[in-house]
């Protein structure tokens, strides 16, 4: 991670609301008409908003500080124009500065830059910018305030910014105190559990509300609107006994309905916005009323000289459509509220609101779109500019192409119906840091060296019960072995943590001997859960590249636990080695791992000293579930031993149930030993291999001779086969595609191109042997480069059955056909029957 550190004194930004201390203060410039009609004005840095633009005392909120009076940026570039000229005094290193011009119009623009220093090269960069027109009258002293705003540095190595709280003087009374800032998903924080904090935001303007609420039903809050800057900090200290906290004001008046039948039984709600776009909800400010009722609305008292928006809909919206009526949609609130303000609505069937697939969320790519409404014939508008859409905007034909960081909105639209309610889905980009259910949490008071330890000790510290922590990381780790269980969640319940990179491949690295990641649930009830997402990859230790090689599992998964891998998830380089070693990538010991989109477990190995334990060079499953989705692959492991066998150079199932789906695969893995290897692929011992969809088994190797050149299944295990291939392979005994001493089940895919020394070219079956005419062949000699084949003489180049007897099959045993150890086979040495010869 590159260094990073901020040249200037102390950064803070300004925090900018409705009620907005002075922060600079102004010069009385006086002159005469003798210099040209021009005349000396003061024009005076004013961090605030389009709200309110004028300089107020801080005495209008007892108690409520502001800082700093002036922020700290490295200079301010200044520029005066009126149309025709152009006056571009020095720079100023504050937020004043005086400059005589001529009487007229003029517009002032001022740029506020900052100074950071990342790997020891200093650069300045634009923090924020804003201009005002105003004019200059001959003979009188000017001032003027520019509000300024916030503008994002995007360079590596700039921080967000920085909102830090404190509540003080919270009474006993209060059994509700929540602050939230920002809109549409805003990040939110109980203040009864932490009354002063920091959140990390990135560069703009913030709605911010602390919402105060007793027992009794009574409630307060306070309104601002906050001004963030990248690498700044903005604070705000509350006195939650001042008058900022006051019960609020009144809005009184009456709802009338007009063009609906059944009006009388239909309720409505009046609601108060602090927006035009009616988003931001004041809070507590919502009534049910009867048609034509009267309401009254309570509004917290910071609102008061400010607009609200009122709007009148039904209760429930999907019962009619609703629209603001009257002259009383927009109020200028005064201290003594308003009365006699009357709301009319005609409403009627409305279309259906229409939905997104997917949904909004956190994604790292944009997302194609597809929106509807289970209203039939109907249109749907949609707008992702984040205005509300209309029929005159974009008519939606197919998906569309939605950017990171877009507010998708739509409506519906069909005659004879009122428009939909407005659908609003938000598709935010990820940022490098921790986000709680989606929502952004600061690391700055965690411990640790990089994102991904601070975010785990956060987590070890803070997490919540049925939560999904989410780590981003944009740069490679290494951390030491961590174990992932209830101690390391906070003992809360059924916590997933989920580690993603944001728009490359990010690798953690293990940094000494151990499990990168030891996964344990509570409780069957109290899953514990691990995701690795989108371009992560987990990565080892072996012999060779990282001095010496692990004496574990990558990674464990077990009892209660659960490792999911997708979006090109990787577990590679690690290699296992001990006496009786187990899985070089993932040890599975009575939890579950998933494996989706493209992930892979490769080039991992398990090596063992001993002569009969150890093996599963990319995955072992001593109890659990393994299933693999999504051309997921299980690829270029090794099962080695130093002794005489080894067992499932890909897979190790010795009880439990591993199925592959979807096209995934185990393919070119190694089986390495100095006598036998047992499943060049797979080695089932008590468990179930079941494969489905275009699953694929196929070029597994082995150092020596071989039982089950793909599969090898024991005698208290099952084969299950409904699609697929199992192909490529070369035993050097017997069952070139599938040596089975348990059950083998077939009835669909494909067994193809194998090869064995002794017996079962195809397939190798000591027990019991069940394939149904529902589907599925398996090659006899004569197909070409689909073939099985053996070496031996009279061994079964398609299938060889050896029970009490042996059978061998030469010729494809074709989708048509029924056979089962059940079935009638020949009864004399050298007689055939249907395909089959009795040796």
């Amino acid at each position: 991670m590159k260094k990073m550190k901020n040249t200037n004194k102390t950064l803070r930004a300004a925090l900018a609301c409705c009620i907005i201390a002075v922060l600079a203060s102004c010069v009385q410039i006086s002159g005469s008409d003798a210099e040209s009609n021009s005349k000396a004005i003061l024009v005076n840095l004013f961090i605030g908003n389009e709200k309110n633009d004028q300089a107020l005392t801080k005495t209008t909120t007892p108690n409520l500080s502001i800082m700093p009076t002036t922020p700290t940026f490295s200079r301010y570039e200044w520029s005066f124009t009126n149309g025709t000229s152009t006056v571009t005094p020095e720079d100023t290193s504050d937020g004043t500065i005086s400059v005589k011009l001529a009487a007229g119009s003029w517009t002032a623009t001022v740029t506020a830059y900052t100074t950071w220093t990342i790997s020891d090269v200093s650069k300045e960069y634009k923090a924020a910018t804003g201009d005002k027109t105003f004019t200059v009258i001959s003979g009188q002293t000017n001032s003027v305030n520019v509000v300024i705003k916030p503008l994002p540095l995007s360079d590596v190595g700039i921080p967000k910014g920085v909102f830090r709280w404190t509540l003080s003087n919270l009474s006993a009374d209060i059994t509700q105190a929540t602050l939230s800032i920002g809109s549409g998903a805003p990040v939110e924080r109980n203040l009864l559990d932490a009354a002063s904090g920091i959140i990390e935001l990135d560069a703009g303007a913030y709605d911010m509300f602390i919402m105060l609420s007793k027992a009794s039903g009574a409630s307060a809050a306070l309104y601002e609107v906050v001004y963030i800057y990248s690498g700044l900090e903005s604070t705000i200290n509350v006195d939650a006994s001042t008058t900022a906290f006051s019960a609020g004001v009144f809005i009184a008046g009456t709802a009338t309905l007009t063009d609906m039948a059944n009006k009388a039984t239909r309720p409505l709600t009046v609601r108060a916005y602090a927006d035009s776009n009616y988003d931001m909800l004041i809070e507590n400010s919502v009534v049910e009323v009867a048609e034509n009722g009267a309401y009254l609305l309570q509004v917290p008292a910071s609102f008061i000289g400010h607009n609200v928006y009122l709007q009148l809909s039904p209760a429930n919206i999907a019962d009619g459509y609703g629209t603001t009526g009257g002259t009383a949609q927009v109020l200028a609130l005064e201290a003594k509220g308003k009365k006699g303000v009357t709301l009319s609505l005609a409403i009627s069937e409305a279309a259906a609101t229409p939905t997104a697939n997917p949904p909004g969320g956190m994604y790292n790519i944009a997302q194609n779109v597809t929106l509807n409404t289970t209203t039939e014939s109907s249109s749907i508008y949609y707008t992702i500019d984040g205005t509300n859409p209309t029929t005159g905007s974009a008519l939606y034909s197919g998906a569309i192409n939605i950017p990171l960081g877009t507010t998708l909105k739509a409506i519906a639209v069909k005659g004879g119906l009122a428009q939909s309610a407005v659908m609003k889905e938000g598709y935010p980009a990820w940022t490098k840091g921790l986000y709680e259910d989606g929502n952004a949490v600061s690391l700055a008071t965690a411990t640790g060296s990089s994102t991904l330890t601070k975010a785990l000790f956060w987590i070890k510290n803070n997490a919540k019960s049925n939560a999904v922590y989410t780590i981003i990381l944009d740069a490679d780790e290494t951390i030491a072995p961590y174990t992932l269980n209830a101690a390391n969640v906070h003992n809360q319940v059924n916590v997933t943590v989920r580690i993603a990179g944001k728009d490359a491949e990010r690798t953690i690295k293990l940094s000494a001997n151990g499990s990168l990641f030891d996964i344990t649930g509570a409780s069957a009830d109290d899953k514990l859960t691990l995701i690795l997402d989108t371009n992560i990859t987990l990565k080892g230790r072996k012999s060779g590249v990282d001095g010496a090689d692990n004496n574990t599992s990558l990674v464990k998964v077990n009892a209660n636990a659960v490792l999911e891998m997708k979006g090109n998830a990787k577990i590679t380089g690690n290699t296992a080695s001990t006496t009786n070693s187990y899985g070089g990538g993932v040890y599975i010991g009575g939890g579950t791992l998933t494996m989706k989109d493209t992930s892979s477990i490769s080039g991992n190995t398990s090596s063992s000293s001993s002569s009969y334990y150890g093996g599963g060079g990319g995955v072992y499953v001593s109890d659990g579930t393994f299933t693999m989705n999504d051309s997921s692959s299980v690829s270029d492991n090794t099962a080695l031993t130093s002794s005489s066998f080894s067992y499932g150079g890909g897979v190790y199932v010795s009880d439990g149930n591993f199925t592959m789906n979807d096209a995934s695969s185990v393919s070119d893995n190694k089986a390495s030993a100095s006598s036998c290897t047992y499943g060049n692929g797979v080695y089932v011992s008590h468990g179930t291999l079941t494969m489905n969809d275009s699953s694929l088994v196929s070029h597994n190797i082995s150092s020596a001779s071989s039982l089950g050149g793909g599969v090898y299944v024991a005698a208290d295990a099952v084969f299950k086969m409904s699609s697929g291939t199992i192909s490529g392979h070369v035993a050097g005994g017997f069952g070139g595609g599938v040596y089975s001493a348990g059950r083998f089940e077939m009835c669909g895919g494909v067994i193809s191109g194998n090869t064995a020394s002794f017996g079962g070219g195809g397939v190798y079956v000591s027990n019991i042997f069940d394939k149904t005419a529902t589907g599925g062949v398996i090659y006899g000699e004569n197909e070409g480069e689909n073939s099985n084949t053996t070496n031996f003489l009279v061994g079964g180049h398609a299938v060889e059955f050896s029970s009490a007897s042996v059978y061998y099959r030469n010729t494809t045993v074709g989708a048509s056909d029924t056979l089962s150890t059940t079935s009638a086979l020949p009864s004399g040495t050298g007689q055939t029957l249907n395909g089959w010869t009795k040796q």
